[in-house]
């Protein structure tokens, strides 16, 4: 498995991602794991977790924060299974 990282304007999405079945022909598969969104109005990030149905959905654990650093913690901190 290997961490993989979307950058757009104003979010990041933080994937993982398999290696096809099999370990060669096809594209690894990506699971969407989390997204950080920045409020330019704000000047802040927000986490986001993916739902059962695919969609993110605010991470009410995590506070908006100035520093995305504080929010990549988190994740890799394991303090939260989600991730």
């Amino acid at each position: 498995m290997r961490i993989e990282c979307e950058i757009a304007d104003r979010h990041i999405t933080i994937s993982g991602a398999r290696p096809p079945r099999g370990g060669h022909g096809a594209e690894w598969m990506q699971f969407p794991v989390t997204r950080f969104h920045y409020a330019q109005k704000t000047a802040q990030w927000q986490m986001y977790r993916r739902d059962q149905n695919f969609r993110f959905r605010c991470y009410m654990r995590k506070r908006p924060t100035g520093n995305v650093w504080a929010l990549l913690d988190c994740i890799e901190s394991g303090e939260d299974p989600i991730f």
